[in-house]
């Protein structure tokens, strides 16, 4: 549905802009830039690290979970109720940081994203100014292009506008996460 609204106002926009002046379009494929962006890899980089850190230690607390049940099997009466209270509220607690910490880093992704959007749409908007543009298309919604319109593909301008603005700092080592904590008896 909002893609019918979306492409019924483009239509009348075209159309005013038609009776006003001449109507130049252009398009950027969006994937394409993402994937050559200097800043948008290292994001990307220091994503998939966050979340390979956050499997390991899930990974970690699986083994520890599991050696302990298995300690469980050797007790009996109250001194294996009393551990499993404890086993079992260990692992809520486990569970819970594992989440809010996956939770965390799916929220700064996104407002990362949103950043990287936003600063694509800026230098888009700039290279429609500058090429007296009055549309650019995302190329991911365009059916069809005549051979004629690929010249007014913007998609390496924009890469390079936008990694000329954002140059990469040199590389930090990526924050380790502290050591697993040793299960006190």
């Amino acid at each position: 549905m909002k893609y019918i609204y979306s492409t019924t106002a483009l239509m009348f926009f075209s159309m005013s802009l038609l009776a006003d002046a001449e109507l130049k379009i252009a398009y950027v494929n969006f994937d394409t830039a993402f994937n050559q962006e200097l800043k948008v890899q290292e994001f990307i980089k220091r994503y998939e690290e966050k979340e390979k850190v956050l499997e390991e230690q899930k990974n970690k607390a699986e083994v520890s979970i599991k050696n302990k049940v298995a300690a469980l099997q050797k007790l009996t009466g109250d001194a294996r109720l009393q551990e499993e209270a404890k086993l079992s509220a260990e692992f809520n607690s486990l569970q819970t940081k594992l989440t809010d910490e996956s939770t965390k880093i799916s929220n700064e992704r996104q407002k990362e994203v949103k950043t990287l959007e936003d600063e694509n749409r800026f230098w888009v908007e700039s290279l429609a100014k500058e090429g007296g543009y009055s549309i650019v298309l995302n190329s991911a919604t365009i059916v069809y292009l005549a051979d004629s319109m690929k010249k007014h593909d913007l998609t390496s301008k924009l890469i390079a506008k936008y990694n000329q603005a954002n140059p990469l700092k040199p590389s930090t080592p990526a924050a380790k996460a502290p050591p697993a904590k040793k299960p006190t008896k």
